[in-house]
C-alpha cells in the first residue's frame, strides 16, 4: 500500500533510537506529559460514576487482558 509507505522510516526511527540521541528538551517534554498522563489517570478512577461504568463493564463479560488503573480488575482491551 503507497499511502503507507512513508510510516516504515519513522518506525524504524523509533525502534532504533536511544535515549541519548534525543534532544534533551523532547526528553524533558516527554517526562512531563508521562507525568501528567498519570496524574489525570489517578484522579478520573476516583470521578463521579467511574467505578459503576468499571462494574457495568465487568457485568458485560470478555477476556480480561487489560488493566484498569485503580479498578483492581482486568477487562477487554476495547473497553
Amino acid at each position: 500500500m503507497k499511502t503507507l509507505d512513508a510510516i516504515y522510516p519513522i518506525l524504524r526511527y523509533a525502534e532504533t533510537v536511544t535515549l541519548d540521541e534525543l534532544p534533551s528538551k523532547v526528553v524533558e517534554i516527554t517526562k512531563r506529559f508521562i507525568l501528567d498522563t498519570f496524574a489525570v489517570m489517578a484522579a478520573g478512577t476516583r470521578a463521579p460514576g467511574c467505578k459503576e461504568v468499571i462494574e457495568q463493564l465487568r457485568d458485560w463479560g470478555g477476556k480480561p487482558e487489560a488493566t484498569v488503573a485503580d479498578g483492581g480488575c482486568k477487562l477487554p482491551a476495547p473497553y
